[in-house]
């Protein structure tokens, strides 16, 4: 039996896979099984798991039609024989020694699941942000992590829904845990890290945590969390399914999963095709209240605030695509994908212009 079973949803990322591929197989840990599943990719992304598996016994590759991301990881679920579970996106990568320095500390911990760093590297714009978890927890609820080590969501007792809905891959699981508790991925191609993280928070004793950046996510303009697509309505399953799992578990949050349901809702709504927002909006109508519905109104207002018109950079359904927008001082300007690499130049350009 392994001691980590490494599980990779694989759709149409040829660009990007080796890189993932080669930071997974040359972990310093080297006892782990690797479970990749392709969701029906249409590049070369099989041909580059086959040749992968070829070459690592330890690479096991599976095939389904394209179902989403929830889908691949719930099959790979199923399938994992490894005592831990750690889950890397397909076009992202590891630290070299991350799984080591996990499955060290998770085990000596006697843990449930520990959460880490990440680093957030910027396609578009080549910067790195480093998110760390710690200071996001101090923001939030003035909670010294560093300090405790771990924590609870009855340790930050309100909120946690909308702060801590975090994506799988920063984190990694005792497998008999998530037995245990039934914890799995929603089936839609969108949201599904919601219903298992929440499950995840609401089921674990305690959640460690491992200061260290050991995982590295790469934002993408044109990766799923950006697509439009009228799958975008199976929110209203997940919000369902998310009031639910609170319900069995007694837990009454009232306000708090109120301003989760306005939020989640508010962008889905942002990434459907024109043509369907009316009815995601009639949808959204029926399933809310009337003080709910209003604030699910004002979130999807395009209109610029007054401090968005001197300055800001957003996205915008334009045209049944996302855009990228720059404003400055009332002016708009669309940019390209590859004009967005550029944009700080535009903007000292602009900047100059006004200036003199």
């Amino acid at each position: 039996m392994a001691k980590v079973s490494v599980i990779i949803p694989v759709y149409n990322v040829e660009k990007y896979l080796r890189e993932c591929l080669e930071s997974v197989v040359n972990q310093t840990l080297k006892d782990i099984e690797i479970i990749c599943v392709n969701d029906g990719s249409t590049d070369s992304s099989a041909l580059i798991l086959d040749e992968y598996a070829r070459n690592d016994n330890r690479i096991k590759v599976y095939t389904q039609e394209n179902q989403g991301q929830g889908a691949a990881r719930n099959m790979a679920l199923e399938l994992a024989q490894g005592d831990y579970i750690a889950f890397v996106d397909s076009d992202d990568w590891l630290e070299v020694s991350a799984l080591e320095e996990l499955y060290k500390f998770i085990t000596e911990k006697g843990a449930e699941a520990v959460v880490f760093d990440f680093v957030e590297c910027s396609e578009q714009t080549g910067k790195k942000k480093f998110e760390n978890f710690a200071r996001k927890i101090k923001k939030h609820y003035h909670y010294d992590l560093l300090k405790k080590g771990c924590f609870s969501w009855r340790d930050l007792k309100r909120h946690c829904l909308l702060n801590l809905t975090d994506a799988a891959w920063h984190k990694i699981y005792s497998r008999k845990f998530l037995i245990k508790n039934g914890i799995k991925f929603g089936t839609c191609r969108f949201n599904e890290d919601d219903i298992f993280s929440h499950k995840v928070l609401f089921c674990a004793s305690k959640i460690y945590y491992l200061d260290k950046y050991l995982y590295n996510y790469r934002a993408r303009m044109n990766s799923s969390v950006n697509m439009l697509s009228n799958e975008r309505f199976k929110i209203f399953e997940t919000v369902a399914q998310t009031a639910q799992f609170l319900k069995e578990k007694g837990l009454e949050l009232g306000a708090e999963f109120s301003e989760y349901k306005v939020r989640e809702l508010a962008n889905a709504c942002l990434r459907i095709p024109e043509n369907k927002t009316a009815d995601f909006i009639n949808q959204a109508e029926e399933s809310l209240t009337k003080s709910e519905f209003k604030s699910f109104e004002h979130a999807i207002k395009s209109d610029n605030t007054l401090l968005e018109n001197i300055f800001s950079i957003r996205n915008i359904k334009e045209n049944g695509k996302i855009a990228m927008i720059l404003t400055i001082l009332g002016l708009r300007i669309k940019l390209k994908d590859k004009e967005v690499k550029g944009c700080s130049s535009i903007i000292m350009n602009i900047l100059n212009i006004i200036i003199l």
